[in-house]
Formats: C-alpha cells, sequence, structure tokens
C-alpha cells in the first residue's frame, strides 16, 4: 500500500484542511474533521491512490517545495500589519485586493479568476483589468495569502500589495518592457533579413545557384542565431499560454505561441536538413509586429486607466494634523489621510480639498461640494456644520474635526461600491467568456486540418505557412476585448459627466426596455419648498425673509430664500423675533409688530380674515402644498404660497423615456392628495404612468419593487433615505442629486447633477454603449470570418496576418474610446436636450409665477 505523502498538520483535517475534531481518527495517525473526510481517505488508502494528497499539492507539476520556495518571496503579505487588511465576511472567508503585474487582456482576466480551481480554500478571483487589480475571497485558516500569491505568481502575474496608482505604474511597467521587446525584436528581425538577402540573393540573382556549401550553411545558422532574441522578447507570449495550460484551460495567446513554436520548429528543420523555408526572416518580423500592436493596446489602456483613477483620487493623500483646536495657523503636521482618527483636528487653507469627514470647529469658509452635491455654487460653511472629504475650500482657512476615518468618508464609501460593483460581470461579458475557449480550440483544429490538407495537396511549405497565418491573424483578441473596453470606456465617459456608476452589468440594464419606478420628492420635483405666488408690500416680504434667515426650518428656509430679492422702499430694523413653537412668529420692528404663521395661529391672535379663506386668485385649486400668512393690528396684510414644484422639463422628459421604449410608474412616500396633484401635472390623460401610488412606507416601497422586478426589469429612481431598500432591491437603482446617504451606497447610479435630463441622458447613453458594443462585435466578427478566409486559400501570408491582428484590436479599441456615448448631446451635434440648454429658472414655468408683487 503507497503511504500518502502529506503536508498537512496534525491540527488540521488529513482530506479538507479544515481544523480537525479530537477523537477522530487512529491515534497516532492523520486527524479529519468528521467522519465522511476519514471515510473517503481510508477509501483512497485502500485502492492504492493515497498519492493523490501529495499530486493535488502540486497539480501544475512543479517539483514539491517549488511553490513554497515561492511563496516565500511573499512572506510580508502574512505580517499582521497586512493581516489587518483583510475584511472579514459574515460567511467566515476575508477579501482582499491586490495589486496584479502582467495583465494583457480579456484572456488573461479569465484565466486569474480560474484561481479557485487550484485552490480550493479561495472562494472567488476578481480581476479589474483596467486598474490592474484582483479581490481575492478565501479562508485564512485554510491557506496563507503568500500562498495565493504564489499561485498567482506561478500562472505569470506578480501581485503585490495595492498602493495608490497602481493601475497607471504596472501600465508603464508593461509598456517600457514592451518597448525593450519591441527593440530587441527589431534587431533581429533586421539582422535576419540581411541573413535571408544573402541566402535569396545566392539563389536567384547573378550566379543563381553559384553560393558555395560552407557559406550557405552559415548564413542558414546565423539566421537562426539571429532570430533567437526575437524569441526571447516572444516569450510574454508563452508565458500566458503555459499559466492556462497549468489550470488546463486555453488563453488567447495560445495560437500565437503554437504558430511561433511552429515556425521555430520548421526553421530549425530546414537548417539541420538544409530543405525548405527557414521562415527566420518572416517569424522575427511577425513576433515585431505582435509586439507593436500589444503595445499600442497598453497605450489606450492607460489613457483609460487614469480616467478611472481620478475619480478615487479626490480626497488629498495628506492632511494638517494639528495638536489643539486652537493651534496657530500653519502649524499643522503633515500626515497620511489614513491615519487620521475621530476626535483630531486638521486645518484647511484655501485652494486644499478637505481630507475627511467631519464639522467645521473654528472659522468660516465657502466649498465646493460639487463631487457629491451637484451643487456648483459654493456653499458657505461655518463652526459646527458638516463638511465631506471631497470638497474644495475656496476662501479661508478652516479647523475641521475628524468625524470619520478616511476609509469611512462618504466618498470613499462610494468609490469603494463603485469598484466592487466595477467587477461583477455583465451578462454579456459573461456569455463572450464562455464562448472564448470554444473559438479558440476550433481556431487550432481549423490550422492544423488547413497545415494537413495543403501540405498533402501543395507542399509542406504553403501548408506551414497558411497554418502560421491563420493562427496569427484570428487571434480571438479583438472579439473578447470588444465587450468590455466599450463598456468600460462609457463608465469613464459617464464619469466625467458626473455620473457614477457601478459596473458594466449596469450599463447593460439600463440600455433594456424597462418598467422605470420615479420617487416624487427630488426626482420629478425639485425636493424642497419654493414660494409660488406671494401678496404683499416689498417692505412685508423683505421684512419676513430677514427674520426668517437662519432657521432650519423648511418653511424658514423658503420664505429666506425667495422673498430675500424684494426690494423695500423704506428702511426695516427689526427690533426682536419671537419664535412660538408650531404656530409661527412674532416679529417686532420700526413698521410694527406681525405675525406669521398658519391661519390657525392668526386667527388664534384676534386676526380677522378673508371669509374665503384667501384662495389665491392664481393658483389653480388644489395645486399648493402650504399658505403662510401675515398680519398685523388684527388684520390680515400678506399671504405666501409655497409648493415643491416640478423640475423644469418634467413631463417632456418623461415623454421621451416613454419613446425609448420604457414604461413608467410613481411611488412616493408622500401624501396621496400630493402624488395626485403631481400626476394631474405630468400625465392628465392618464397615459404615461402605469401606476402612480402615495403614501408608501419604505417596507410598501421594498415590497413594490420587489412585486415588479418578479414580473421584468425593474429601475428604480429615488434620492430619500426612504428609498434605499427600494433602490437596492431593484434590478438597478439610481440615486439623483441630493441623495441620503444611504441611496447613494445602495444604488448602481449616481448622478451628481440634478434635472429629469440627466435621467433621460442615462438612459440614452446607455442605449448608445450598448450600440458601440454590437459594432465592435461585428467589427471583430467581420474581421476574423474575412482573414481567416484569406489566410485560409492562401491570399493572406504570415506577414499580412501579423499586421492585420493588431490593426483589428486597435480598431476595436478605437470604436470603444471614441464612442462619445455618454458625452453631453452639444458635444455630439446640434439639438441639446431643452433641459440642458439653459440654467433652470427661480420658478419653473408650470407653476405660476407673480409677475409684480401685489398689495392686498
Amino acid at each position: 500500500m503507497a503511504s500518502t505523502d502529506t503536508p498537512r498538520t496534525s491540527d488540521t483535517c488529513a482530506h479538507c484542511g479544515l481544523p480537525a475534531v479530537a477523537g477522530i481518527g487512529r491515534p497516532g495517525g492523520p486527524s479529519f474533521c468528521c467522519s465522511g473526510c476519514k471515510t473517503v481517505y481510508e477509501l483512497l488508502e485502500a485502492a492504492d491512490l493515497g498519492q493523490y494528497y501529495a499530486r493535488r499539492e502540486e497539480p501544475t507539476g512543479r517539483p514539491a517545495g517549488a511553490l513554497d520556495a515561492i511563496a516565500s518571496k511573499y512572506a510580508r503579505l502574512d505580517q499582521p500589519e497586512f493581516a489587518a487588511r483583510l475584511l472579514p465576511h459574515p460567511e467566515g472567508d476575508c477579501s482582499v485586493e491586490l495589486g496584479l503585474d502582467g495583465l494583457h487582456c480579456a484572456a488573461c482576466v479569465w484565466l486569474v479568476e480560474r484561481l479557485p480551481r487550484l485552490e480550493p480554500a479561495v472562494t472567488e478571483a476578481r480581476v479589474d483589468l483596467s486598474q490592474r487589480t484582483v479581490s481575492l475571497r478565501f479562508f485564512p485558516e485554510r491557506v496563507r495569502l503568500s500562498r495565493l500569491a504564489a499561485r498567482l505568481d506561478s500562472l505569470g502575474y506578480t501581485p503585490s500589495p495595492l498602493v495608490a496608482g497602481h493601475a497607471r505604474e504596472s501600465l508603464r511597467r508593461d509598456r517600457r518592457d514592451l518597448i525593450v521587446r519591441m527593440g530587441v525584436a527589431f534587431a533581429s528581425a533586421g539582422n535576419a533579413m540581411l541573413m535571408a538577402f544573402a541566402l535569396y540573393s545566392g539563389e536567384v540573382g547573378h550566379g543563381a545557384g553559384s553560393m558555395s556549401e560552407p557559406y550557405r550553411r552559415l548564413f542558414e545558422v546565423g539566421s537562426l542565431l539571429v532570430s533567437l532574441p526575437a524569441l526571447w522578447a516572444s516569450l510574454i507570449f508563452f508565458k500566458s499560454a503555459l499559466g492556462a495550460l497549468r489550470v488546463k484551460t486555453i488563453h488567447m495567446d495560445l495560437p500565437i505561441a503554437l504558430g511561433i513554436t511552429a515556425a521555430y520548429g520548421y526553421g530549425i528543420y530546414g537548417v539541420i536538413t538544409s530543405r525548405g523555408e527557414l521562415y527566420f526572416d518572416s517569424i522575427t518580423m511577425l513576433i515585431f509586429l505582435l509586439l507593436v500592436g500589444r503595445y499600442l493596446r497598453n497605450r489606450h489602456e492607460s489613457s483609460h486607466a487614469d480616467a478611472l483613477e481620478l475619480a478615487s483620487t479626490v480626497t488629498p493623500a495628506e492632511a494638517r494634523l494639528l495638536s489643539d483646536i486652537d493651534a496657530p495657523a500653519g502649524s499643522g503636521t503633515l500626515v497620511p489621510t489614513d491615519e487620521l482618527r475621530p476626535g483630531q483636528w486638521v486645518e484647511v487653507f484655501s485652494g486644499e480639498a478637505v481630507p475627511v469627514d467631519g464639522k467645521v470647529a473654528r472659522g468660516a469658509s465657502e466649498l465646493d461640494l460639487s463631487l457629491l452635491s451637484g451643487e456648483s455654487a459654493p456653499v458657505p460653511v461655518g463652526p459646527e456644520d458638516r463638511v465631506y472629504a471631497g470638497g474644495t475650500n475656496q476662501t479661508r482657512r478652516i479647523v475641521v474635526e475628524v468625524e470619520r476615518a478616511a476609509s469611512d468618508s462618504r466618498a470613499a464609501l462610494l468609490m469603494k461600491s463603485v469598484e466592487q460593483a466595477l467587477r461583477t460581470r455583465a451578462p454579456l461579458l459573461q456569455t463572450i467568456d464562455r464562448w472564448a475557449a470554444p473559438f479558440t480550440v476550433a481556431l487550432i483544429a481549423l490550422a492544423l486540418v488547413v497545415a494537413v490538407g495543403v501540405s498533402v495537396t501543395v507542399s509542406p511549405e504553403e501548408g506551414m505557412r497558411r497554418a502560421l497565418a491563420i493562427l496569427v491573424v484570428a487571434c480571438p483578441c479583438a472579439l473578447s476585448m470588444a465587450t468590455p473596453l466599450a463598456l468600460s470606456a462609457a463608465i469613464g465617459q459617464a464619469a466625467r459627466e458626473r455620473v457614477l456608476i457601478k459596473g458594466s452589468a449596469t450599463v447593460e440594464a439600463l440600455g433594456t426596455p424597462s418598467l422605470l419606478v420615479f420617487d416624487k420628492t427630488g426626482t420629478l420635483t425639485e425636493g424642497r419648498l419654493s414660494v409660488v405666488a406671494f401678496h404683499g408690500t416689498p417692505e412685508i416680504g423683505a421684512l419676513i425673509a430677514r427674520a426668517e434667515k437662519g432657521s432650519s426650518h423648511p418653511v424658514a428656509r423658503a420664505l429666506a430664500r425667495d422673498l430675500g430679492s424684494l426690494t423695500p422702499s423704506a428702511p426695516i430694523e427689526i427690533e426682536a423675533v419671537k419664535e412660538v413653537p408650531g404656530a409661527g412668529l412674532e416679529i417686532r420692528s420700526n413698521l410694527g409688530t406681525f405675525w406669521v404663521g398658519s391661519e390657525r395661529f392668526l386667527r388664534s391672535l384676534g386676526v380677522e380674515l378673508q371669509p374665503d379663506g384667501g384662495a389665491c386668485p392664481r393658483l389653480e385649486t388644489g395645486t399648493v402644498r402650504s399658505r403662510v400668512l401675515v398680519g398685523s393690528s388684527g388684520r390680515l396684510v400678506g399671504e405666501v404660497w409655497l409648493d415643491d414644484p416640478l423640475r423644469e422639463g418634467a413631463r417632456d422628459g418623461l415623454l421621451q423615456l416613454k419613446a425609448l421604449g420604457h414604461r413608467l410608474a410613481l411611488l412616493s412616500g408622500d401624501a396621496p392628495e400630493a402624488v395626485a396633484r403631481v400626476r394631474g401635472l405630468l400625465d392628465p390623460g392618464h397615459e404615461l404612468f402605469e401606476f402612480a401610488v402615495g403614501a408608501a412606507s419604505p417596507e410598501e416601497k421594498l415590497a413594490r419593487i420587489a412585486e415588479c422586478a418578479e414580473r421584468g426589469p425593474t429601475i428604480m429612481i429615488g434620492d430619500g433615505i426612504n428609498d434605499a431598500g427600494a433602490l437596492a432591491r431593484a434590478h438597478v437603482g439610481v440615486a439623483v442629486s441630493g441623495a441620503a446617504e444611504a441611496s447613494m451606497l445602495s444604488a448602481d447610479v449616481y448622478l451628481a447633477n440634478a434635472g429629469i435630463g440627466r435621467v433621460v441622458e442615462l438612459f440614452e447613453g446607455a442605449r448608445r454603449a450598448l450600440q458601440t458594443v454590437r459594432r465592435g462585435l461585428l467589427l471583430s466578427l467581420g474581421y476574423n470570418v474575412v482573414s481567416v478566409g484569406l489566410a485560409a486559400v492562401g491570399i493572406l501570408g504570415p506577414l499580412g496576418a501579423a499586421v492585420l491582428m493588431p490593426l483589428s484590436s486597435i480598431s476595436v479599441v478605437t470604436n470603444a474610446f471614441r464612442s462619445r456615448s455618454f458625452a453631453r448631446k452639444g458635444d455630439r451635434g446640434p439639438g441639446a436636450h431643452a433641459a440642458r440648454s439653459a440654467p433652470a429658472p427661480f420658478f419653473p414655468a408650470t407653476q405660476p409665477v407673480p409677475a409684480k408683487v401685489e398689495v392686498l
């Protein structure tokens, strides 16, 4: 019976590696975690299959201990300070993100994501090609992180701890390596061509066939020797191909590696036998052109990585830490932002970005908060005001008290959710991944059939030439790149337009006709109360605005904001303002004493009101949410009507979405009467919305969205914290500008700019992105069909194939990055959306706006 050579320790199960349980197993023998593992172990031993355990440790055929030797290079990943980066999950496993060098194309992504086949303790491996990172989920008690790093290294990819700018640096290293290889291959090709020129001249030139045998042998052997540096330059193709074979999969570099191997093999055979073509000049030039194609693709990816990393570098890497809240200006010590903790103080000078979420402790200034709020105008802040990481200080120095660690800031959490979702593969990408390997196998089989058939019917030299051309020209890289590049480019373009899309699957879902469920407040309406009509003198309006200034009540803010523009004809001096909780204000001024509040409040003070209740003569009945009355000396002297007005172009935007094939619905937590008013203005004929529901609690919203999602694709569009559950449950959740933090994090899309026009552009952009995907797939499929046919009949040779192959990849990349899927409509041509043509007026046109102040 063969002995079992297993590296398992006595405290782990000899079969599966989980922690062993005392009492299961023979004394002095192997330990097990359960009876099932013990039974399997004994069956393998009885069948003389005990070597299974030794062989499974090294499935790639490496010598025993070779993986441990590689793992020693990554021992720092097992140190406690790095272990702190592991993110635990409820299932008991952990996740970590590593930088990964050596990634070149979609096939590399596919290969690395097969890591769980080699390491059962790994539950998931997700690669972000644009960022050159891999996210691993694994059980740390079953496998060390250094061993996983060694596994990745054995596949041809070098892992490293993730640092800022890793994607750009990785691409730069790859580009430098490619430049060196291109130079070596070009020099080798030049020398090989000189040797070939001498041989061809001796065969067909003046005195053809007169070259003596020693010289001919010299040039033949010389051709082989000068071509060897090009063979070294081509090792990157072999590295990817061999890494795939170790895990018993097919990489798209495999046909190229086979073609190079076949050409060199045939050339070496010709040198030994002095028969046939040598092909060293052709193969070295082929290698050079292949490296040029990979270099150009790297350049395209580098610009894309810069655009994506820009979004994650909006917060500064360092902050000015103060030892005391009242420390003098400029005394802060520069420390990494990651080291800041709640309760500390940092100073932020004019022109600097706020490093963390916190509140202003000292000073007053104005901040640009457009990153998260979409508000382009500077926002004034003072003591106790909350500020967010990424906001830019525009005027004076402020001291900020840290409330959250940098990794927990609003911007950081949002970007983490974006990055995690970007690793989710779209259904279209998964379909292409499934077809990539069969395509490659079919390609190799076709080249073999052509090689054999042409060798029999024409000549072995012609068979080799055609097979080599097929293997090179039909490289499926263009086919695999068409979809991920187009979707990634669309996401990058959207980010530049202040639209954060969390993953390519989201773009695909947005481009599919769906049921669009709108929350009313903040989505179809402005989301804040505004004055829609005022009757009274300018002095009364200005008096109310000044008295209400500084209050946080929504009605008070609307009065202060909207009536503050009135210009009184006489000076106003406020002597005292007294707030009556839940009722209104008493204002004492040089103009007299005024009471501002509800109808009940003024009646209790004996103010005589109009018999009809003060109906506004210029407002349609039932379209006003709130009415504020102003009384003085026992009579009514002013009236203010407020409402949450519709966003400009709301109906036109809904009609555009309907024209795109979407169905519409309205689901709001607001009162049914308010929902009915909005529907009456937007959908008077009940032709737009399939349903309009009001007074919906967060739980009811979640249940309604779940019900809709079971019937078909459903997209929720909202902004409140009560929308968070519904946004997460829908197939796609869209959070609009000003959304609550919970909604932003649970949504798949965040629109930093307000307006229904931006929602329309989101869906139109997704539709154009899918059109770009289809165009790229048609380009790559058409290229493969035509080029393979030309190569098979002998019209296209290996050198022509080497030129066409990178050109096909470049055309797909260009199609993806030059497509203006999410560009502003005005940037693509005339006819921009009306909702974008000019800033929204103060009062939307759908609401009556007083042309002048009327005196009662």
